[in-house]
């Protein structure tokens, strides 16, 4: 292996426990006699990077994708010293731009080596041991208690991660069969998170999938799709004594077949927000509020309002949130790539839940698709 690969090996190794966890500066949660892990990662990893940018300076790609992001970097620096933003702010958008931007590149690269299929089974096997650590953390600690956190994440972040693995498990299946076993084990995993946004826009995609790759097939889906969900929300099939109560729960509430509590909090939580912050944006149009002060406007316990939408334009206003919106849902004009199920499903996915700082995924697999439009120069014949 040259050192060019074995850089980018040790890059993306290092770049993937920053992707799970979400955060580049130092925090309490991932310090540890002192010693903040997380940002000792990332400084190395910036080292790294760097190496591997030097020497593919001239890649076109690299080139379209930094042209893309640069406009909101800049935009936003100069607002520093007008906007009233706060460390959290800062933070999350940094984290949001480096940490997608960082990944793209990489996979950019090892397209550019011939190295993308290794990178991606890097990232499968990576995952899979996450599901192991959540596997045995739950087991001690509660397997169906969804407030207990599967190791490292939270039920919605944990749901994504597995759905990353499902995804790029199903793109490597098609050339091995093993991986067909992977995509069983990460859809459990999406299922076992019990959080609804994950679960719908994982549907949503897997019937996407098979539309656009097999029609015929896709009307059995819809079909059986339809029964059993016709099943489910009209209470048929009761899921009331079982870990999935709250899902089922909640599609029955958010369609009007019920009105418990149980479950209508959170959705009833979630149309406050989007009423709320429409107001936010109705009156500071063009400004924001500032990124981070969201919460602080609406001395709401929540510091976001579970819509990707919503909070970068209440935050940034209409100029600077559309600059950095448009390189996380650039890749709809490229829907014959392989790969565009990976963007689609966060972009619905951050439609129900999460913030900026969790949106890295999307933007990461955005730029990527946007990057190679919809050339085909995945190696299938790079086994290593």
């Amino acid at each position: 292996m040259s050192f060019i690969k074995a850089l980018l090996y040790l890059s993306w190794l290092l770049l993937l426990p920053l992707l799970i966890v979400g955060n580049i500066f130092p925090e309490e949660r991932l310090t540890f006699l002192f010693i903040p892990f997380n940002f000792i990662v990332f400084f190395v990893l910036f080292i790294t990077f760097c190496l591997l940018l030097f020497n593919s300076r001239n890649n076109n790609d690299i080139k379209k994708i930094s042209l893309l992001i640069a406009p909101f970097l800049v935009l936003y620096l100069a607002c520093f010293s007008f906007y009233d933003i706060s460390l959290i702010g800062v933070q999350k958008y940094f984290n949001y731009v480096i940490l997608g931007y960082m990944g793209c590149v990489l996979l950019i690269i090892s397209t550019e080596v011939g190295e993308l299929k290794g990178i991606f089974k890097v990232t499968i096997y990576f995952l899979m041991l996450l599901f192991v650590a959540a596997l045995l953390w739950k087991l001690k600690y509660g397997f169906w208690e969804r407030h207990v956190h599967y190791f490292l994440n939270g039920p919605i972040v944990f749901g994504r991660n597995m759905a990353v693995g499902f995804f790029l498990s199903l793109i490597l299946a098609k050339y091995e069969r093993k991986f067909l076993i992977y995509c069983f084990i990460f859809a459990f995993g999406v299922f076992w998170s019990m959080s609804k946004g994950p679960i719908l826009a994982f549907l949503i995609c897997c019937g996407i999938i098979i539309y656009l790759k097999k029609k015929r097939n896709f009307i059995v889906f819809f079909l059986l799709f339809g029964i059993i969900g016709f099943a489910l929300i009209t209470g048929i099939i009761d899921l009331s004594n079982t870990p999935f109560k709250r899902i089922q729960l909640g599609f029955q509430v958010a369609l009007g077949f019920s009105n418990s509590s149980a479950a209508s909090g959170s959705l009833d939580s979630r149309v406050d927000m989007i009423q709320d912050t429409v107001g936010i944006i109705s009156s500071h149009f063009f400004t924001g509020v500032g990124s981070g002060n969201w919460g602080n406007v609406l001395y709401s316990p929540f510091t976001y309002p579970h819509n990707i939408f919503l909070e970068v334009y209440s935050e940034l206003g209409i100029f600077l949130g559309t600059f950095l919106l448009i390189p996380c849902c650039i890749f709809i004009f490229f829907y014959k790539s392989d790969y565009f199920v990976l963007p689609l499903f966060f972009l619905i996915s951050h439609q129900f839940s999460g913030d900026v700082a969790d949106a890295r995924w999307l933007l990461l697999f955005a730029l990527f698709v946007y990057a190679e439009g919809n050339k085909m120069k995945f190696s299938v014949t790079n086994t290593d």
